[in-house]
C-alpha cells in the first residue's frame, strides 16, 4: 500500500498496522518513532536508504509476534475510543478559563 504524496498522516500507516503488518514509510512525516517501537521502519527518499530499511523491514519480519505488537500499538494510539479521549482532552484545555498567568482553573 502507499499513501499519498500529499497525506501527511498516512491513514494507510495505521489500517496496515491494524491488520497486523509492519510499515515502511519515509520520515519526517508523522511516522519517526515507528522505528524506536518495532513496528515498522523509516528511510530517507535515497535510493542507498531505501535499501537498507528494506533490509530491516525483512528482518523485523522475522520478530516473533509482530502481528499483534503491531495491530496493539495502532489500536492503543489510533482506535476512536482513543481518539475521542484526546480531541476530548484538547476541548477542555482550550475551554477552560486561565487566570494567574495562564495556569487553568476548574
Amino acid at each position: 500500500m502507499e499513501g499519498g504524496v500529499r497525506e501527511n498522516f498516512g491513514n494507510v500507516v495505521v489500517e496496515a498496522m491494524l491488520a497486523g503488518r509492519p510499515v515502511m514509510v519515509a520520515r519526517g512525516i508523522a511516522w519517526d518513532q515507528i522505528d524506536a517501537d518495532g513496528v515498522g521502519v523509516t528511510f530517507d527518499r535515497s535510493g542507498s536508504d531505501m535499501a537498507e530499511a528494506l533490509a530491516k523491514l525483512k528482518s523485523l519480519l522475522a520478530t516473533e509476534g509482530l502481528a499483534a505488537r503491531c495491530a496493539d500499538y495502532a489500536h492503543s494510539r489510533y482506535s476512536p475510543p482513543v481518539i475521542a479521549e484526546q480531541l476530548w482532552d484538547r476541548l477542555i484545555q482550550f475551554s477552560l478559563p486561565t487566570t494567574n498567568g495562564g495556569a487553568l482553573t476548574a
